[in-house]
C-alpha cells in the first residue's frame, strides 16, 4: 500500500520540479537601476533604458531611477540612449536586476 502510494507521489513531484526549471527561464525579469553621469555621479534624468526599444523600455526619473519589466532571456543587452541618440549598452548575466550605470 505504501509502495503504491510513494512511488506516483515522487514521479509527480519530480515532473513539478523539472516543468518549474523549465518555465522559469520565460518567466519575466524585473529591470531597475539609477543612470548616474560619469564625471559628476549626478543623476541623469531623461534618458531611455530598454532591452527591446519600444517594448521593454523605461525613462529615468529625476533621480537618474528607471524600472521596467523585461521577457528577454538571461542574459540580457540594456541599453541607455541620450536624446541625440547616443548610447551606452550594458550586459545583464543574473539576477536580481539593479544596475548602477555610469553615462556616458
Amino acid at each position: 500500500m505504501f509502495n503504491s502510494i510513494v512511488l506516483p507521489l515522487t514521479i509527480c513531484y519530480t515532473t513539478m520540479i523539472l516543468a518549474y526549471q523549465d518555465i522559469s527561464r520565460y518567466l519575466p525579469v524585473e529591470v531597475q537601476g539609477t543612470v548616474l553621469d560619469a564625471q559628476s555621479r549626478k543623476p541623469v534624468e531623461g534618458l531611455h533604458v530598454f532591452t527591446a526599444k519600444g517594448e521593454e523600455e523605461g525613462f529615468t526619473d529625476a533621480k537618474g531611477q528607471f524600472h521596467f519589466t523585461s521577457w528577454q532571456q538571461l542574459p540580457l543587452q540594456v541599453t541607455v540612449q541620450q536624446p541625440d541618440g547616443k548610447t551606452k549598452q550594458v550586459k545583464v548575466a543574473a539576477t536580481p536586476i539593479r544596475l548602477t550605470i555610469l553615462f556616458p
